[in-house]
């Protein structure tokens, strides 16, 4: 059985606030929506007293606004006709009318608001970054250091889009000519580039490895002035030399041993001081090439050959190429030692003292003798009995091991790691 419906007007109908019923411009909503649009109601007052509603309706794709009083908001029918909304109790029955106005919401866009509807509803539909900064400014001013400090690394963070597009496409191109670089190197043999060129084929030592494959003719030709340190070295010189530690322990014992006559001693001095620029390279901290670049001290190369060795034996971790910023990693260290070996190799005539390097590369004798073994060296070990003492040893108990250079070429062979069973 149906309830009657008892009418009821109150009397300061017409002078109460009036309800808003609103209609999109560009649509409507479905009865099946899940994501109803937020609705804010404003009041804006103007220079006339006069007393507007701004109606604002948000959703996740668009704003929408609607003005009262204003021909673009107010539909036509809304101006010589008077609406009135019902609203029953369910429980008494009674049906209570109210003032009604009716709205038109358009999209807001703001290249198309021009003039009062710009005025007023700009203030109120508020962008993404707009929000952002008022919640900055908040947190700013009523945050607690945590939150403060929260807002603080956000802004340091916040990359630009413009910037950060720069960015990726200057990585991208030197990814790019990396690999390109990469595909036109020949591939060295056993799989190996940290060792220098060899010949496989050789039929003596001497025709193993290559001076020029180390250093090249222009930086041999550039050294040969710098060289005369060397060279020109006197007894007194080379003991102050001993003296101060200005050279390694390897190259003041070998500048001493050079041969007489010309070019062959030009030539082992050139060597000799390529190994000094190799040792210095090799001793760098990371930290310190992170914080200073790639800094030789006493010894400071010439131009071209600091540029020659950057680029062999240090890695650029900067994606743009006008501020380079090098490291030497591990794997780069090992590349300088195996080339720093190959030249004492040449100039103690391919047979080395392994135990006498261990005090000035600060490395144990088995990881020497792994190094030697990489570049194709026997390495033979003479117990403390049946060894001399050597100069530079730590202890005479140690005993000695030499690395050889021998031909056929004995290369160690890579060991298979076996797989664990699970015997039940």
């Amino acid at each position: 059985m149906r309830m009657p419906v008892q009418l009821k007007v109150p009397e300061d109908v017409d002078e109460k606030e009036p309800l808003y019923a609103v209609q999109f411009t560009n649509g409507q909503l479905e009865a099946s929506a899940l994501r109803v649009p937020k609705f804010k109601l404003f009041n804006k007052t103007n220079d006339r007293t006069k007393k507007r509603r701004v109606v604002v309706a948000s959703t996740d794709q668009m704003t929408y606004f609607g003005v009262t009083h204003s021909p673009d908001s107010v539909l036509a029918s809304s101006r010589i006709c008077k609406y009135y909304v019902g609203v029953q109790d369910s429980a008494s029955g009674c049906l209570t009318l109210h003032k009604a106005e009716l709205l038109a919401l358009t999209p807001y866009i703001p290249e198309n608001c021009e003039g009062e509807v710009a005025e007023v509803a700009a203030p109120l539909v508020t962008t993404g970054s707009d929000r952002r900064q008022s919640l900055k400014a908040l947190v700013t001013s009523f945050g607690s250091e945590r939150q403060k400090r929260a807002v603080t690394a956000a802004e340091r963070n916040r990359v630009d889009p413009t910037s950060l597009d720069a960015v990726l496409t200057t990585a991208v191109s030197h990814a790019r000519v990396q690999a390109e670089k990469a595909a036109e190197e020949p591939q060295t043999q056993e799989g190996s580039m940290l060792i220098p060129r060899y010949n496989p084929d050789a039929l003596t030592p001497q025709d193993v490895y290559n001076v020029l494959d180390i250093i090249t003719a222009d930086e041999m030709r550039i050294m040969k002035r710098e060289a005369k340190v060397f060279t020109g070295a006197s007894r007194e010189v080379m003991q102050g030399w001993e003296a101060n530690q200005m050279y390694p322990k390897f190259v003041s014992c070998r500048v001493a041993l050079l041969p007489s006559h010309e070019p062959e001693r030009t030539l082992k001095a050139c060597m000799l001081l390529y190994a000094c620029y190799l040792f210095e390279m090799y001793c760098l901290r990371h930290k310190d090439v992170l914080k200073h670049g790639v800094v030789f001290n006493p010894s400071v190369p010439p131009p071209v050959v600091m540029e020659q060795l950057v680029a062999n034996f240090a890695e650029n971790t900067s994606p743009n190429v006008d501020t380079p910023s090098y490291v030497i990693s591990q794997r780069m260290k090992d590349k300088i030692l195996s080339h720093l070996l190959v030249l004492l190799l040449i100039l103690d005539d391919f047979s080395v003292d392994c135990t006498a390097l261990q005090k000035d590369f600060e490395l144990t004798s088995s990881k020497l003798m792994d190094h030697f073994r990489a570049l194709g060296c026997s390495v033979s070990k003479k117990s403390a009995a049946k060894s001399k003492k050597i100069e530079g040893t730590t202890s005479e108990a140690e005993g000695s091991c030499k690395a050889t250079l021998k031909i056929p070429l004995s290369f160690p062979v890579p060991r298979k790691r076996r797989r664990k069973t699970n015997l039940e």
